[in-house]
């Protein structure tokens, strides 16, 4: 039409290269395999447990739709493939993680977690979550005092006064252990008013940082130089101090750190 948009004609319905996947096992394996790095034949073989005439099929098909293809007796993801496999990875491991702790997530609010880190919840990786019980109801946090106190460096974020901690990071900070905390700012006054003497003798110190942060934060959680502890909110609003998260995966850590860092964008130093 004369004047009007053009349009780009539609060649391919969008649910084909869905269903290209979804639909097969064989090649949802294949393009995870792949995301590895480049296999032989004969490597792909051995790692999916199938024949030749079961998988070449299901190349050629993926080959149709350029998302890998062959070079050197190796096939190969695509850039394409790669940004599918990497999709696929992801969301195959979140489903791992919600549905091994299905109880835990849908009991508490994972909406206290930034919405941007949610895709990234397997980066947690293999961690466990520490429980309290009738006769150690403070199990989760005596362990996770334990492994504070061989930290190298820590950075913490909570809205939550824990009793004790204030002691341990003064232990940190006169030990020269980098300590970097952000806290709300109920609990800044409340620190202010329980624990003055050692917020003053923190803050003398060079290697404590203490920010305040005026939005709400429904998480607390700490990351140091070998584990994440992580401890959420129940869906009534209650803090959940009897269950807390504890990985010592790297990429746990990495995770850890760019949810500081979040924070860390959103407060300022005292």
């Amino acid at each position: 039409m004369s004047g009007g948009i053009s349009v780009p004609e539609k060649t391919e319905d969008n649910g084909v290269l869905l269903n290209l996947l979804v639909l097969s096992e064989k090649r949802k394996n294949l393009l995870l395999l792949l995301r590895e790095g480049p296999k032989t034949l004969g490597e792909i073989r051995e790692s999916l447990l199938v024949t030749s005439s079961g998988i070449i099929p299901q190349i050629r098909k993926m080959e149709e739709k350029k998302l890998i293809y062959q070079k050197n007796r190796e096939y190969a993801l695509t850039e394409i493939g790669k940004i599918l496999a990497e999709y696929f990875y992801q969301f195959k491991e979140i489903m791992r993680i919600l549905g091994e702790d299905w109880k835990f997530w849908s009991e508490h609010k994972i909406s206290g977690i930034p919405e941007e880190f949610h895709m990234r919840l397997h980066e947690l990786g293999k961690y466990e979550i520490l429980k309290s019980t009738p006769i150690d109801i403070l199990k989760p946090h005596r362990e996770y005092m334990k492994n504070l106190l061989n930290a190298r460096w820590m950075k913490g974020v909570s809205s939550v006064l824990y009793p004790g901690y204030p002691e341990y990071v003064i232990d940190l900070a006169q030990r020269g252990i980098p300590v970097s905390i952000i806290v709300t700012r109920e609990l800044l006054e409340k620190i202010e008013e329980e624990y003055s003497e050692e917020l003053e003798i923190g803050l003398c110190h060079d290697n404590v940082s203490i920010m305040v942060c005026d939005e709400r934060i429904d998480v607390t959680f700490a990351v140091t130089d070998f584990f994440l502890s992580m401890r959420l909110f129940l869906k009534d609003g209650t803090y959940d101090f009897h269950q807390n998260i504890l990985s010592f995966d790297i990429s746990a850590i990495r995770w850890g750190e760019d949810l500081f860092s979040y924070y860390e964008r959103r407060s300022r130093r005292i």
